[in-house]
Formats: C-alpha cells, structure tokens, sequence
C-alpha cells in the first residue's frame, strides 16, 4: 500500500506543476550526443527472439530424447530407492513420497522421473522428498547426468508433463539439509546441442497446474525450464543454483503466478530469463551474482531478463561484469505493471536497461542502490539508468524516485526516443541521490540526469547536474513535498 499511496502523490504532483510551469521554453539540441539507436533497439528484439527460438529447438530434442527413453525408464527402476511417506500423507493431505539419491547415471533421473510420472498420472497433489544422503545415511547427490555430454547425445531431465499428456495434479520438489549438507542435483556441465550452444536441463516442465522446488542444490548444468505455455504456477525458493552455462531458470508463457524467492544465482552464462508471462510475478530476496566468464562465446552472466510481463522485483542484491546487465526490462508491448523496488544492483554497463514499444504501462523504481562501473567514453549502454522508448511509447505513469546512484558512468540516469518522433511525456524522476557518482563527461556532456529532446511534460525535482533538452518538463531544485 505504501508504494501506491507513493506512486501517486509524485504523479500528482508531477501533473499539477507541469500545468502551472508550462510556459514556453528554448529548446536544446543534442547534436553531440546523438547515438545509433535503430540497430540496438534491433539488437534487443533479436536477443529475445532467438534466446526463445533457441529453447523451443532444445525442446523439441528434448521431447525426441525423453520419447527413445520410456522402455529404458520401465526396466531401470529400483523402487528400494522409493519409499511412499502415508504417515506424512496423512498429515499434509497431499501425497507423499522420498526419493533417495545414488549418485549414479542414470538411475537419479529414472527414479525422479518414475513416481513424477506415477503421481500425474494419478492426478494427485503430491510432495516428493528428495533426500540429502543415500540409504547407507552419506552424503550423495542426485547425478542426472556426466559432467560433459558429447556426441549429439543429451543429458538426462525430469520431464514433468500436464494435462496435453493426461497428466495432473500440483507437485513440490522439497529438498532438506542434514549437517549441513543440502539436497543436491548435479546436471551435464557441457552439451553441445543447438549450434554449438551449451545447454543442460535438470527439470522441464510443460502443462502441470502448480509445480514448485524447493530448498535443493542446482549444480554443474541442472536448470529448470518452461518454455512452451500452459504451466500454471511456479514457486522456487531457498534454492542454490552454481555452474550453469545458460539460463539457470527460464520461463515462457506461466499463467496464473511466478515466485522466485530466497534463492542465490552464482556463476552462470546467461540470464534468470522471464518472458512473455501473464502471471503475476514475484522476484524478491535472491543473490544474483552471475561472475563467471566461462567462454568468449557466452560471455559473463547477465541478472535479471523481464520482458513483456508484469510484476514486483524488490529486496535482491544483483551484480553482473563485462557487458552484461544486471535489469534487462524489456521490450515491452502489451499493458505491463513492473515494479523496482529496494534492490542492490551493480554492473559494469546499464545496470537498469529498459525499452518500451506499446503505450500503455506503468513503472515504479524506487528506493534502490545502484552502483555503475565503466569510464569509457565511447560505450554506448554506460549510464546507470538507461530509458529507451519506442514508437508509441509516450511514458505514461512512469516514476524514478529515491535512488541512490553511485560509481562512474555516462549518466546517472538517461531518457530518450529510440525509433519514432512523438514525443515522451508522463515521466517523473524525483529525490534521487546522485552523492558518489561521476560522470565521464562523454561527447563534452557532463550530466546526472539527461532528458532528450524527444521528451515533454516531464516532472524532475531534486538534486543532480540535469540536461534537460525536452519541451515544457519541469525542473526543481527543491521537491515540494518530502524526500523519504
């Protein structure tokens, strides 16, 4: 509620002073700082279109690979490894059964895959326990796969299918820790399949109502994927993910609700990847610190990849190297609703990168520590703030308020037109705190914050070198109302 009642007092405030201050003004030019937008913007709608054409190709070994597999499954069960919990069962009202690890190729995946298969089948809520320790009580993770893949072939998954394949029923995958020792599930570290590209898959999931994990160690490949639509729900939390040289997560198309929650991101490839989601989505209180250069080809790990969906991404701590991002928001071209709150975010490029291509929307950034690194002086995605809209985007209902920008970059926060002249308007940027941050003076322009001449009708008040070479926007020096 506090960020609403927020929210509307600065667009409040913002609409009533760009009325009174609405007077004419000298209009600037940007000659200098002008940048080639028409190919970035194309750039960015690549990027989602081949990621995504990328995952339905590996869905579709997927589904031949899992098919050439079903007689393997049938004779490789060993149910001593099974055991059904009616106790538990009792108590929860769901379905129970442990799964006790190997550590052997490919009975962890089989075993997984068998009473997954069993449970849909039946239609059921069920719980499956995946234990920490084998049955002699040592320490043993879950072994999908080798840790290199070759030959064309790929590495074991879970395949938790819907009710396409008469399957039902909501699933959880629970880990549990014993001294110390988490639940842990090892993939294929390396699989050439598509291209060249390296991909593994520990879980892929299709049209199941609710399918959650939690408090389980992804490592060396094992990821979790949904991709072709028609998955109800999906919780992950206090979950580890290390190693992967993709997208630890990936999800398309998820209907009713996304939350992400309590989880740490170490040493990955790509990006915790999001779109085209119409479920409410929470991403909150996860350490995503994708570090790890692991070929030329894949580059550091970017953060968070939130395109065409709406949602609150608040209270995680994200930082990125290279040129990665750490919020890539966007391209977004339906009604979206995306809130930015509390976060601690570092990278070396445009720590928030966002564009916008549909008119209607609404976005909240507030309250979040942003630390940028880069001196170059010709890089175009160095400012920390990075705003970029296109055709028929005009900006409406956008806030930017109590921030505290820090590190050395282009801008502080930069807004401007990417493709189409009309004009941005409905923007307000308001008590950010740019104490700490330097700018690198590209192109002989030394700003905090810059408006380009596209923009109209903006609201700024506070402190920070502005550039404003917008019509009608509206600069204070002082907010008329309290900065938090």
């Amino acid at each position: 509620m506090e960020t609403k009642i927020s929210r509307n007092l600065f667009l409040l405030f913002g609409l009533l002073l760009a009325i009174l201050f609405s007077c004419e003004k000298e209009t600037h030019v940007q000659s200098n700082e002008i940048e080639s937008n028409q190919s970035l913007v194309s750039d960015r709608q690549e990027i989602v279109q081949s990621l995504v054409s990328e995952e339905l190709e590996i869905a579709k070994i997927i589904n031949s690979h899992n098919k050439s597999n079903q007689s393997k499954i049938v004779k490789n069960i060993d149910s001593k490894y099974i055991k059904h919990r009616s106790d538990l069962s009792e108590k929860s009202g769901k379905t129970v059964v442990e799964v006790y690890p190997t550590g052997e190729v490919p009975i962890d995946e089989i075993n997984i895959q068998h009473v997954t298969d069993s449970l849909g089948l039946l239609g059921v809520d069920a719980t499956i326990i995946l234990k920490s320790r084998n049955l002699n009580m040592q320490r043993t993770a879950f072994k999908f796969s080798d840790e290199i893949v070759q030959g064309g072939g790929f590495p074991a998954n879970v395949r938790i299918l819907g009710a396409s394949m008469g399957q039902g029923g909501n699933i959880s995958y629970i880990g549990e820790n014993t001294g110390n020792f988490k639940t842990t599930i090892n993939g294929a570290l390396r699989n050439e399949i598509v291209s060249g590209v390296n991909q593994s898959i520990a879980f892929y999931i299709e049209d199941r109502p609710s399918v959650s994990f939690e408090n389980i160690n992804f490592k060396n490949g094992a990821a979790i994927k949904s991709i072709h639509g028609g998955l109800g729900s999906i919780l992950v939390e206090n979950c580890f993910f290390d190693n992967i040289l993709q997208n630890p997560i990936s999800l398309v198309g998820v209907n009713n609700s996304i939350e992400i929650t309590n989880n740490e991101f170490i040493r990955y490839g790509g990006y915790i990847f999001l779109v085209n989601n119409p479920a409410n989505t929470l991403v909150d209180n996860n350490i995503i610190k994708a570090n790890l250069n692991y070929t030329p080809a894949t580059g550091s790990g970017g953060g968070l990849f939130f395109v065409d969906q709406s949602g609150i991404i608040s209270n995680n701590e994200i930082s990125t190297n290279g040129r990665r991002t750490s919020l890539l928001l966007g391209p977004f071209n339906n009604n979206y609703k995306v809130d930015v709150i509390n976060n601690n975010l570092y990278g070396e490029q445009a720590v928030i990168d966002l564009l916008i291509f549909d008119e209607q929307g609404s976005l909240f950034i507030d309250n979040n520590q942003i630390r940028i690194n880069n001196d170059s002086t010709t890089f175009l995605s160095r400012q920390a703030l990075w705003f970029k809209f296109g055709e028929n985007a005009y900006g409406h209902d956008i806030v930017i308020s109590n921030n505290h920008i820090k590190g050395t970059g282009g801008k502080g926060i930069s807004i401007n037109r990417w493709t189409g002249t009309s004009s941005i308007s409905g923007v307000t940027v308001a008590c950010n705190n740019f104490s700490g941050f330097k700018s690198v003076c590209s192109f002989d322009i030394c700003y905090d914050i810059s408006f380009s001449s596209e923009t109209s009708d903006f609201f700024f008040c506070g402190k920070g070198l502005i550039g404003d070479f917008g019509v009608n926007n509206v600069v204070l020096n002082e907010c008329p109302f309290n900065c938090e």
